[in-house]
């Protein structure tokens, strides 16, 4: 049976600091990989590839001996952002070019939603163009004639999350090209719908968490795919929001069946109270990604983070010290964001330096404008920052501009800050421990971590 091909986009470099540690992660495109269980459901073969950091081609030649020159079916290339444009740009180039009848769709709904007619424009060997979500399409991808009979060359569909039979599916690992090198993720909510100005799922709301029991059936699944106990799923979400009545299910089906897996997770910081973080540490949180974002008044109401700031960082303070003593590593991300001053950025160095043994490691990254200049230009009007500018660079990426934050910290101060006040908070060897729980590859030593650190250390993110 021929095989349909699914292309993750890689990316010439990395979206922070360009080194050969960045390059050792493994981002995992879940949707990618949900659409391919799918396909696999409905009697069809399915291979995931993706690009990571190596050149479109390197990839498609990998790809060719996997058997690429053989398939019937179209070609799936998912953009996962607009980091990896170019890089898809390159391949859809490459494809054409040494298999001038492939058929090319693209898809990845943070690029292509609303923005069918320019992906097309700046991909020209591409055939179809989807946006919004894919994975209720999987027939449909798959149909020989889809391309010939669709004339606009554009499949629009709802920008809105699926439940039921979408959300409930095991998610088959052994799709994914070199699986083993990847920490799987368990999906167990969508959306957010809290508004925060800067987050993409501001507007989609927030779904019932997935039940425990259907979580320990998706690891028991995982288990007999990689033939180990031994890992440490991320527990996905953009907002992860338990109550304790769903803690304490996790606690006893675990119980139940034996699992003592540590997993992690990404949520806010003001969320959770001292009994549903004992209930969710004794189910097994181990490592928590804390959208803090800013401990500067100022900025945490610009950017629509709470609106009660002193509330917002009490309850933050108690939740890291708490979790903490509990044995949970915490990972606060701070966002630089429009408006920025060295004020605000102090405000928020002081409150990390108050919690200093509280944290295992912090990433720090600046605002970046995503999409047309037009959408980019829109963003920025919509705070009244007017010390805010775009950035002239020379070296630009398609679809990401980089912004001047304000009249004192323009965009080349902002990286520079980014990178000091990471190593201020993050240790060589906390910086490994969190990336090997979920993003370096399985096997991946301490050893060799150590050995990739380059000799001349100005853009790494912790102290060496």
């Amino acid at each position: 049976m021929s095989k349909l091909f699914l292309i993750a986009s890689g990316m010439e470099n990395p979206k922070k600091w360009n080194n050969r540690i960045s390059r050792r992660h493994n981002y995992l495109n879940y949707g990618l990989l949900s659409l391919a269980t799918r396909i696999k459901s409905l009697g069809y073969e399915a291979l995931v590839v993706h690009g990571g950091f190596y050149s479109p081609d390197e990839i498609f030649s990998e790809m060719v001996i996997l058997g690429l020159k053989k398939t019937t079916f179209p070609i799936l290339v998912s953009i996962t952002s607009f980091f990896a444009f170019s890089w898809a740009k390159q391949f859809c180039s490459i494809l054409k070019k040494n298999i001038t009848n492939a058929k090319v769709i693209v898809g990845g709904r943070w690029v292509t939603t609303n923005r069918e007619e320019w992906v097309k424009y700046e991909i020209p060997e591409v055939d179809i163009v989807v946006s919004g979500l894919a994975e209720d399409l999987a027939e449909k991808l798959l149909c020989n004639n889809l391309i010939d009979s669709n004339q606009s060359g554009i499949i629009k569909n709802p920008h809105s999350y699926k439940v039921g039979s979408v959300f409930e599916i095991n998610l088959d690992y052994s799709l994914l090209h070199n699986h083993l090198l990847f920490q799987p993720s368990i999906e167990v909510s969508r959306g957010c719908g809290r508004g925060c100005s800067f987050c993409g799922e501001k507007d989609f709301s927030l779904t019932k968490m997935k039940n425990p029991s259907t979580i320990s059936q998706q690891f028991q699944h995982l288990i007999d795919i990689y033939s180990t106990h031994e890992l440490s799923p991320y527990f996905e979400a953009s907002f992860f929001k338990p109550n304790q009545s769903w803690a304490k299910e996790l606690i006893n089906v675990r119980k139940n069946n034996g699992e003592v897996y540590q997993w992690r997770c990404e949520s806010r910081v003001d969320i959770f109270d001292q009994k549903l973080t004992e209930f969710l540490v004794n189910g097994g949180l181990k490592v928590i990604d804390l959208g803090l974002e800013s401990a500067s008044h100022t900025q945490l109401l610009r950017m629509n983070k709470t609106k009660t700031p002193n509330t917002y960082l009490e309850k933050a303070s108690l939740f890291i010290e708490f979790a903490s003593s509990l044995g949970v590593w915490i990972k606060v991300n701070v966002l630089l964001f429009l408006g920025e001053t060295l004020k605000t950025i102090s405000e928020t160095i002081e409150w990390l330096d108050k919690h200093k043994n509280y944290i295992k490691g912090v990433s720090v990254g600046s605002i970046i404008g995503f999409g047309l200049p037009t959408e980019v230009q829109h963003f920025m009007d919509s705070f009244n920052c007017p010390d805010a500018s775009i950035a002239q660079l020379e070296n630009k990426t398609i679809g990401v501009t980089r912004l001047n934050l304000s009249k004192e910290i323009d965009y080349f101060r902002s990286e520079e800050l980014a990178i000091e006040i990471s190593r201020e908070f993050m240790t060589k060897r906390a910086y490994y421990d969190l990336k090997s729980f979920s993003y370096f590859p399985r096997g991946y030593s301490y050893q060799q971590f150590c050995d990739d650190i380059p000799k001349h250390s100005d853009n790494i993110p912790f102290n060496n």
